[in-house]
């Protein structure tokens, strides 16, 4: 167990089933201070990963890239207190990352349902729709719909006791 910067950000490598599991706390009060926040985190929790797990170093950049935009997504959601959960485990073929927010999951698990239920172009679509329009007026879940369209594997599922858990899977 290593804690990181501030006493409520705290990252743990495990093995699970032979496996290698990154997973991390964040408390929302203390991460919520500064944007840039979120991209220090990403890098900081690929360098982990990286080290940790074997079998899928070539996705560092995505991985850094892909958490970036997952915890800018939870940092515009506006949710200030309680505990945010990131956790990276890989399988074979795949490195797989969930963000749980302490918020309700409605409406974000039916609309990322709906963008990521067609195909990954359907997802493209939709981010770009929403892109053209003027910053104040385009979707909170941009960043989402770019995961969706780029990765094609990102579901938004409810966490019954923490609210909000997205999952994308990053398999070649």
């Amino acid at each position: 167990m290593t804690a990181v910067d501030n006493a409520s950000e705290i990252v743990r490598v495990e093995q699970l089933q032979g496996r290698a599991v990154v997973s991390a706390s964040f408390g929302l009060a203390g991460f919520r201070n500064d944007f840039v926040h979120c991209s220090a985190t990403a890098d900081l929790f690929t360098q982990v990963c990286s080290s940790a797990l074997g079998a899928h170093t070539s996705c560092a950049e995505d991985l850094s890239t892909a958490l970036n935009e997952m915890l800018e997504w939870a940092f515009g959601c506006g949710v200030e207190q309680g505990e945010m959960a990131l956790r990276v485990s890989e399988t074979e073929s795949s490195l797989q990352i969930s963000l749980t927010v302490p918020m309700p999951p409605e409406p974000v698990v039916g609309e990322v349902e709906r963008v990521t239920a067609l195909n990954r172009e359907h997802a493209r679509e939709r981010f770009v729709l929403e892109l053209a329009k003027p910053m104040r007026e385009s979707s909170s879940l941009l960043g989402l719909y770019w995961l969706a369209c780029e990765y094609g594997r990102l579901k938004a599922l409810r966490e019954p006791a923490r609210g909000l858990q997205l999952a994308l899977d990053m398999g070649q």
